[in-house]
């Protein structure tokens, strides 16, 4: 798993940088100074929150403190955490991490989505007052991206950035500039993505999303998570892009309460 270095009686914000599995649940820290997009924005919008609410990043607390923010990264993870926004990854996760998991205390304030409430509470986790919301929906209120001159017709986002060299219009999701990842979505008239955070920020610019189904394992699980939390359980997905293209373009859903519910459960109280 991901050790994360913290810094002692300080609160630590825990995302995952670019990783490479090398065993079951153990992975390393790639050299690059690109990162995954959607783990990416962890940082930015970790800034606005605390900016919002007016709370020091730096400021000494009583015991050392770890947030877990965007991503499934609720169970890649060993400590006691807040839990803000995160999810899991799959239906079932592999090897005895349910069982690793079962010492550490969660306090769960928001998950992604209904999905991993569910999995959360039938392994014994406290998810009682418990919120909707991937953080990566907060972005229109922290960037307002660049308008070019011309729109794309449409847009391809492939999760990782799994390149695919007969694919027009692809998107660059290992990036270390995560605006202009933003801007590119942004001046797209139609995301295909099987990357969930293309589709999540794409939605929540105001974008029609369609769900590329060449996703992990075979697993729609952390993909289900988020649309059921909008309330849709027959969700736009295609095979191929040419598929996705003689699609009707879907309506993009209101993400407003989905922000609503990620303000209001953000754990200012652990800078007290």
């Amino acid at each position: 798993m991901i050790n994360y270095p913290a810094r002692r009686k300080r609160i630590n914000l825990n995302w995952t940088p670019i990783w490479k599995s090398v065993g079951e649940n153990v992975y390393y820290k790639i050299d690059t100074d690109k990162q995954n997009f959607g783990d990416y924005l962890a940082l930015p919008i970790y800034d606005y929150m605390t900016d919002r609410f007016g709370l020091d990043k730096n400021k000494k607390v009583k015991k050392t403190r770890h947030l877990y923010t965007i991503g499934s990264i609720i169970l890649l993870g060993y400590q006691d955490a807040t839990v803000w926004g995160s999810g899991l990854l799959r239906t079932d996760p592999e090897g005895s991490v349910w069982k690793r998991s079962s010492y550490r205390k969660l306090d769960i304030r928001c998950v992604r989505g209904p999905e991993t409430k569910r999995r959360l509470m039938e392994n014994g986790y406290d998810v009682s007052r418990c919120l909707f919301g991937d953080p990566g929906v907060l972005m229109p209120l922290i960037y307002t991206p660049q308008e070019y001159d011309e729109k794309k017709e449409y847009s391809v986002i492939l999760h990782m950035n799994r390149k695919n060299k007969g694919i027009d219009n692809q998107i660059d999701v290992l990036t270390n500039d995560w605006k202009k990842t933003i801007d590119q979505i942004y001046n797209s008239k139609l995301i295909i993505s099987s990357s969930l955070h293309g589709c999540i920020i794409a939605e929540a610019y105001g974008i029609p999303a369609i769900l590329l189904d060449c996703v992990e394992k075979d697993d729609r699980f952390k993909y289900d998570d988020y649309y059921h939390s909008t309330g849709r359980y027959d969700y736009p997905v295609c095979t191929t892009v040419e598929e996705g293209l003689k699609m009707p373009i879907p309506e993009v859903p209101d993400l407003s309460e989905l922000q609503d519910n990620l303000i209001k459960s953000f754990p200012k109280d652990l800078w007290d």
